[in-house]
């Protein structure tokens, strides 16, 4: 099982409830995708005190549990061979000021941020 699986869960965790999607960049850089340690990300317009997200995390895009690999999302990994979720689900707290928050994305990250 490769890291793309965990990529279709954390997209598939996207779009099971959202209303609408957003790209984080203007698409005219390569924060989305390409070599980096991390970048912070700055969101803006949001109401409320503090918001719930998730983290899918690996050693690369193309890292392979089954090859020794290590992938999270939510702090849970699958079983290859039968995708069996193990690992207890984890949420980070973002914490919303003025309107905004920061979230910093090392490379071979993405954050799915609830906004309800």
């Amino acid at each position: 099982m490769g890291a793309p699986y965990y990529g279709a869960y954390a997209a598939t965790a996207l779009m099971a409830n959202a209303a609408s999607l957003t790209a984080l960049d203007d698409g005219n850089s390569n924060y989305a995708a390409g070599t980096r340690s991390s970048q912070s990300f700055e969101l803006r317009g949001l109401a409320g005190n503090s918001l719930r997200a998730k983290r899918l995390v690996g050693d690369s895009a193309a890292a392979r549990v089954d090859q020794g690999g290590k992938v999270t999302f939510g702090g849970q990994t699958f079983t290859d061979g039968d995708c069996k979720v193990s690992g207890s689900e984890t949420f980070e707290t973002l914490t919303v000021s003025g309107g905004q928050t920061a979230v910093s994305l090392r490379a071979s990250e993405a954050l799915l941020v609830y906004l309800k």
